[in-house]
């Protein structure tokens, strides 16, 4: 059974429209799509004009179902310079608990994730010992990457979650341009 879900929008400064979620193929994956200003899909974006990615294995060609869990969902994200894309949201690589760790992606204007971004297009964070998010993101005047999200700083029978802000530079240095 498959299912899908759209959480998140942009319009690129062609008047492209870029739509972001999950995909559940082998466990939920982030998945981009990009549709032309008339809604007709975008065939030169990724494969086809949809991008399905494991956050924990980004690369080219990698293989989606080879962990037999994965759960990973972009929640919200931005435009940025040159058409590029910066999608936020969480992934979780275990059946056995509810960690899920915050999940940063820039991608360049084709679709395909942009290596001048912390090596290999994404940051993966665990900030606390329970569940991590990112649920938005905005660009500074600078173009650097500003998270907001959650984090659940004391796991158990009460859950005691806290707000999390990040900025770029001071969260994950290495990835400047």
């Amino acid at each position: 059974e498959s299912a899908e879900e759209a959480s998140a929008v942009a319009i690129d400064s062609q008047g492209r429209i870029v739509v972001g979620g999950w995909t559940n193929f082998f466990g939920k994956k982030m998945a981009l799509a990009r549709y032309l200003a008339d809604g007709t899909i975008d065939t030169t974006f990724g494969s086809n004009g949809f991008v399905i990615m494991r956050p924990d294995n980004p690369g080219p060609g990698a293989d989606l179902t080879a962990q037999p869990y994965n759960d990973s969902e972009i929640f919200d994200l931005v435009i940025g310079t040159n058409d590029s894309i910066v999608a936020v949201g969480k992934t979780r690589t275990s059946l056995s608990g509810t960690s899920d760790d915050l999940v940063v992606a820039r991608f360049t204007s084709s679709g395909a994730l942009d290596p001048s971004f912390n090596g290999t297009g994404v940051v993966i964070r665990d900030v606390a010992i329970g569940i991590d998010n990112a649920n938005a993101v905005a660009l500074d005047a600078d173009g650097r990457i500003v998270v907001a999200g959650l984090s659940d700083v004391s796991p158990g029978p009460v859950d005691t979650f806290q707000m999390l802000v990040a900025h770029e530079r001071a969260f994950w240095p290495k990835a400047t341009d």
